[in-house]
């Protein structure tokens, strides 16, 4: 009896093994199953960015055409063979709109810069025209378009054949000023957010307000200006008033006034500028 309970034990252990072993394997392919799954999923990152290098010379074959160069640049003509040029890469890249991408962040650059060549075509179809806020909209939008493409090129190693390198180098250059400029404007920027005012009332309905502040941007301006909007707590603008500097030396402070009877809740203020040579 004591062999059979024995035997009884063993083959219950036996059993509850086998069972362990086999639910495991069990599991085991199921995430194996699943692993094989993803795997299999087609993410459109590689595929865009060498959609990308064929949209761009499928445009670059039109722009740089004995055709398109002897159009006059702002005639009605050059702008119908541009906007055909930003068709050729869209007819390229637009699928990747709603691909699905492994990397995020290279999917919202794709849209981004789909979005771009769509402003792009919009823009080159109203011009030639005399609205020069046209012709400030497409320099906007074509530095917004160098910049991605500067991202294409450093982080997710976008090519081009050696033919069109020139072309690539040309927006990749455009996308460093770009750059510069911005670093500019956001310690310009930083300059005018820390200006601080002392108020003095003349005792004839008029305050006068001054402030004093140090250049320490780093840079040297041939002129300088704050230009504020006076708004009332409803946010309507009610005056608008200016201070203007010239020569405006790196590490040098400066005092600057304006007066006003106007009764304000609060300001908005917009810097100008220009930087010597």
């Amino acid at each position: 009896m004591r062999q059979e309970k024995g035997e009884f034990k063993m083959k219950k252990l036996l059993c509850f093994l086998v069972a362990t072993v086999t639910l495991f394997s069990l599991s085991a392919c199921g995430g194996t199953s699943n692993a094989d799954s993803s795997a299999a999923k087609n993410y459109a990152d590689e595929a865009f960015v060498e959609a990308m290098t064929k949209a761009l010379e499928a445009r670059w074959d039109i722009t740089d055409s004995d055709k398109m160069q002897s159009l006059d640049s702002d005639s009605r003509e050059h702008y119908a063979a541009l906007s055909s040029a930003i068709d050729a890469e869209l007819n390229i890249v637009s699928e990747y709109r709603t691909a699905e991408f492994k990397d995020h962040a290279l999917q919202e650059l794709a849209i981004q810069y789909i979005n771009k060549l769509e402003e792009s075509k919009e823009i080159a179809n109203s011009l030639p025209s005399k609205d020069d806020k046209l012709y400030d909209k497409w320099t906007a939008v074509y530095d917004e378009r160098t910049t991605l493409l500067q991202t294409l090129v450093n982080k997710y190693g976008l090519t081009v054949a050696e033919k069109w390198q020139y072309n690539l180098d040309d927006l990749l250059n455009n996308a460093k000023s770009v750059d510069k400029e911005n670093e500019i404007k956001d310690k310009v920027n930083k300059l005018a957010a820390s200006l601080k005012f002392e108020k003095k009332d003349d005792g004839y309905g008029y305050c006068t307000y001054t402030t004093k502040f140090k250049n320490d941007t780093g840079l040297d301006f041939a002129s300088l200006s704050f230009e504020f909007d006076l708004l009332d707590a409803d946010g309507t603008v009610i005056e608008q008033q200016g201070i203007y500097f010239n020569n405006v030396a790196n590490g040098k402070s400066y005092s600057g006034e304006f007066s006003t009877d106007a009764k304000f809740d609060h300001y908005e203020v917009t810097p100008e500028y220009y930087l010597k040579d």
